[in-house]
């Protein structure tokens, strides 16, 4: 979609197969499923790139066509019936008197005072400060980041364990 920012977290799946899908992945685990020879099995996996999804394998090539993600949006304001104003790059940009602001007020109000502020040529650093902090607020309510468990036993990424290595007979030297 044109107005992404992030991706919210575990909620890619494949609906074919209803399995989640594996990722993100990192650059190392992208790699050896692009590259490597080994098999990877029927899960489909996914990395973020420049706030895109790659998928492995590619949807309708393989055994799925039918993805689904959750995301949220870069759009802080949208069109009176709700769809989002974003204009050329992905910039959030208002379009007309009747838009509408999505995020807390106290947030648009700071923005507003501090950049009034530095208009009239006046001390702004508190204004600015606040707006900061609640800017950042709004964006750290959610995103996307890999879930990392604390346990052995959990599901996730393996490539290479010791259920699919043999105790011997692999190496150097060995026939």
């Amino acid at each position: 979609p044109s107005d992404i920012r992030s991706f919210v977290n575990a909620t890619q799946w494949d609906r074919n197969f209803r399995w989640p899908m594996l990722g993100p992945l990192s650059p190392v685990e992208w790699q050896v499923i692009v590259s490597g020879i080994s098999p990877v099995g029927p899960r489909i996996r996914f990395r973020v790139l420049d706030g895109k999804m790659e998928i492995q394998p590619l949807p309708g090539t393989a055994q799925t066509d039918q993805i689904a993600y959750e995301y949220v949006s870069n759009a802080w304001c949208t069109q009176s019936d709700g769809t989002p104003r974003v204009a050329s790059g992905g910039v959030c940009k208002w379009g007309a008197d009747t838009d509408l602001y999505l995020w807390a007020e106290d947030t648009q109000r700071f923005g507003v005072k501090w950049r009034y502020l530095r208009a009239k040529g006046l001390d702004y650093s508190e204004e600015l400060r606040a707006w900061e902090d609640a800017r950042d607020f709004q964006l750290s309510t959610s995103g996307a980041s890999r879930s990392l468990r604390m346990n052995a036993t959990a599901n996730g990424l393996h490539f290479l364990n010791y259920d699919n290595v043999p105790d011997s007979g692999y190496g150097y030297g060995h026939s």
